[in-house]
């Protein structure tokens, strides 16, 4: 109610809500667009968002540019191999090697780096000190040389042209809706603002003390507090005066303090499940409880604490009880285009695998133009105008602006359906294009395993075996139905040479390390060639293309970068 009654106060005065995301901001800016028919002057972002906008000129002035998570990843994963093999870890010596610990460095400099310590102060801590101080001196250099600046960077460049410009921040009045300042370098930027601006509110959450110190240490005054109820031990009430449970729950969930004693009402239902599977069945059964009941969907809602693992389940079992939902920051299914990608790369670092190649073929995504459209003869790739709009969609501005947990995650990608000219009989079913008929099993039969050589010698092999045994049988009337079994499979085995033997022999080239640019390139080049749909795996590479000028580096090592 308060931060409504401001946002009302100051409609007309140019006003930013910084959500704790952007959905929270913007789901705030709509209930009152609603209730007063129009919002104007109202700005709606997240703490980051709002940070980078700022640092925005700087940036471009400097010639650097936001690094991502990947990329963030990326140059730990390469600061952690370079320290490693030059012998400077001592304390992360045994597990440097790990699969793991680049993605752990990762937040754990992050940490450091919005907490405002520098590798000097860390050679002075024992044992960890020093090994974090060269890792984090490594990942900085490596920041350096490939144009990128962290987030913490982006906060203090924000702040600095705070203080330095009166009219940055282009609006009076800022409203912080439950936006966590948990850090030094935040706490930074939020007494900045409250410097450039006539005045700032901040809602912060009942238990969240680090924001409600920031806001302190900048003169605010605490008001409209939920402690009242807690000093006199009253239980909470609804209007009628009737307790409810679940105004005591919300009241007394984080509290340090036991509650005081109250009756148990239907506000509050508690229920146990055997696996998270379960869990979700029995939420949908809980949600057609209260659609029952007379509560619109739109006015419920579902919590999870751990969405990574939830999203599926609950969408599977919203989809069986026929509940339509919508989910904040979409639902994330392993994308079959950049598992096919990871399949080749596999392919290429596991010696040209036959077994990898096959992985890469079960998941559908060789292009239709180069999967053995009878007739064609040659391997085709999409054309250049396809190429230059995804690399338009994977460099869109916005996308660099907004924070990957405030963006709204694209739909998962549709199988297209195949053009006329596409059909064939023995690979079209219900009008949709499946993977290549029988490539899978011919690679089994042809005993190709692995290599070069042997990619060369046993699909021709193969072809030469399917050729005498239709001549073997053309003489013969009776196996007139095995001979066009045969044919059927010569055929599909010429579309498998067609196709396969090329981008063999272009993975057979990744064996020596190569700058990241190198690889980007080598990537892009491919991508159109072997997906049928590219454009998010161009997208990640596009994340990458920072760091160009790091390397050179193994294909095995940019594996482990790209499969998360």
């Amino acid at each position: 109610m308060a931060a409504r009654a401001y946002v009302r106060a100051h409609a007309l005065d140019p006003l930013i809500i910084v959500g704790a995301t952007r959905a929270a901001a913007d789901e705030l800016a709509l209930a009152l667009a609603r209730e007063s028919g129009a919002l104007v002057g109202v700005t709606r972002m997240s703490l980051a968002e709002l940070a980078t906008k700022l640092a925005l000129p700087v940036l471009a002035e400097r010639l650097v540019s936001p690094g991502g998570a990947l990329g963030a990843e990326a140059m730990a994963t390469r600061a952690a191999f370079e320290a490693h093999r030059a012998g400077e870890l001592d304390y992360f010596g045994p597990v440097a090697d790990l699969p793991g610990f680049p993605r752990a460095l990762t937040r754990t400099l992050a940490e450091l780096q919005l907490a405002g310590v520098s590798a000097a102060d860390l050679t002075a801590v024992a044992s960890v000190g020093p090994d974090l101080a060269t890792l984090l001196t490594r990942v900085e250099q490596e920041g350096a040389r490939a144009g990128t600046v962290t987030r913490a960077s982006i906060l203090t460049l924000a702040a600095e042209r705070l203080h330095g410009s009166s009219g940055a921040l282009g609006a009076r009045h800022v409203l912080l809706l439950d936006a966590v300042i948990a850090t030094p370098v935040e706490q930074v930027l939020l007494e900045a603002l409250v410097g450039a601006t006539t005045s700032v509110m901040a809602t912060v959450p009942e238990g969240d003390t680090a924001t409600l110190a920031a806001c302190t240490a900048c003169g605010a005054s605490v008001r409209d507090r939920a402690d009242a109820a807690r000093r006199d031990h009253a239980p909470v009430a609804s209007p009628g005066g009737r307790p409810l449970a679940l105004a005591r729950l919300q009241t007394w969930l984080f509290a340090p303090d036991a509650p005081p004693a109250g009756e148990l009402d239907d506000s509050v239902q508690v229920l146990s499940a055997p696996g998270e599977a379960r869990e979700a069945v029995e939420i949908a059964r809980r949600v057609l409880h209260e659609a029952a009941a007379g509560v619109p969907l739109d006015e419920m809602a579902v919590l999870l604490r751990a969405p990574h693992t939830y999203l599926g389940l609950l969408e599977h079992a919203f989809a069986r009880a026929a509940i339509p939902a919508w989910y904040e920051r979409g639902t994330r299914r392993p994308d079959p285009a950049g598992r096919a990608f990871l399949a080749l790369l596999a392919c290429a670092d596991e010696g040209l695998s036959a077994r990898r190649f096959a992985e890469y073929l079960s998941l559908g995504q060789v292009p239709p133009c180069a999967s053995g459209v009878p007739g064609s003869g040659t391997v085709t790739s999409r054309p250049a105008a396809g190429t230059a709009t995804m690399a338009a969609a994977a460099t869109d501005l916005s996308e660099g602006l907004i924070p990957g947990a405030d963006r709204v995650e694209d739909p998962a990608p549709l199988d297209e359906a195949p053009a006329a000219d596409e059909r064939d009989g023995d690979r079209v079913v219900a009008g949709t294009l499946r993977a290549p008929w029988r490539w899978e099993e011919l690679l089994v039969e042809a005993y190709v395993i692995e290599g070069l050589a042997r990619w060369l010698r046993r699909l021709p092999g193969l072809r030469r075996e399917y050729d005498r045994r239709v001549r073997e049988l053309a003489d013969d009337d009776q196996d007139a139905a095995r001979e066009r079994v045969l044919e059927r499979d010569r055929e599909q085995l010429a579309h498998l040479e067609t196709f396969a033997l090329p981008i063999v022999t272009v993975l057979d080239g990744w064996r020596e390390p190569r700058m990241w640019a190198e690889w980007i390139d080598a990537f892009a080049t491919l991508l159109p060639r072997v997906l049928r749909q590219p454009v998010r795996v161009a997208r990640v590479l596009a994340e990458m293309g920072p760091l160009g000028t790091v390397g050179p580096v193994a294909l095995r090592e940019v594996r482990e970068v790209l499969a998360p």
